[in-house]
Parts: C-alpha cells; sequence; structure tokens
C-alpha cells in the first residue's frame, strides 16, 4: 500500500508532549511533506500553523472562517475570531519562530 497522504493531528488535549518532543515530531512531519507526502495538520498552535503550513485554515463552530497563506491568516487577520485566536497568544510572532526557540533551549537541527 502507498501512502502518499496523511492526517495528523497534535493538540495538549490530545497527547501530552514536550516542546523538545513536539519539535522532533514536527520535523518529521515536516521532512515527509518534503518528500511528496501530502499532510493535513490539525493543531490549535497558532505557532506551529504558521511555522510547518503552506495553507492555514481557521474554523469555529465547525465554519471555516478564514483561509489563505499563514503570513496573511496570521499575520493580517481578516475574520474577528482569527483576530481573537491571534490576540489571544500574547506577543507571539507566528513564522519563523521554533528554530529560534530551538536554539534558545539549546537544541540543533540534524547534521549541525
Amino acid at each position: 500500500m502507498d501512502l502518499d497522504a496523511l492526517i495528523g493531528c497534535l493538540g495538549s488535549s490530545a497527547c501530552v508532549v514536550t516542546q523538545t518532543t513536539s519539535g522532533l515530531i514536527i520535523g518529521m512531519l515536516l521532512f515527509l511533506v518534503a518528500v511528496g507526502l501530502t499532510l493535513i495538520f490539525i493543531t490549535h498552535d497558532l505557532r506551529v500553523a504558521g511555522e510547518v503550513a503552506d495553507q492555514v485554515v481557521v474554523m469555529n463552530r465547525g465554519s471555516i472562517v478564514e483561509r489563505g497563506a499563514p503570513e496573511q491568516v496570521l499575520g493580517a487577520p481578516r475574520h474577528a475570531y482569527t483576530r481573537q485566536l491571534v490576540e489571544a497568544v500574547a506577543g507571539a510572532t507566528f513564522i519563523g519562530t521554533l528554530a529560534a526557540d530551538d536554539a534558545a533551549a539549546g537544541l540543533q537541527p540534524q547534521g549541525a
């Protein structure tokens, strides 16, 4: 059986993972995408969504309220619900921050 699509869910309510473990899982998933796997990643962590997704979909009560590139949806949200979600993460930057967090924690990418 060929696997060319995967649906993943990484959320604090689904499992307890450390920041390091979460980073390793995300790195593995990004590798799978790089080798051609299609990934639908479901998360409540806006920082992860901004880092790994090429498209972000925001849902409220089962309905899609906003969809687009992470830079647009998380950087300049148009829908009031998306703005509330972004504003709830005080001081967060959603694009390009996971690698900086890993470096601050003393973690290095494989082969570094």
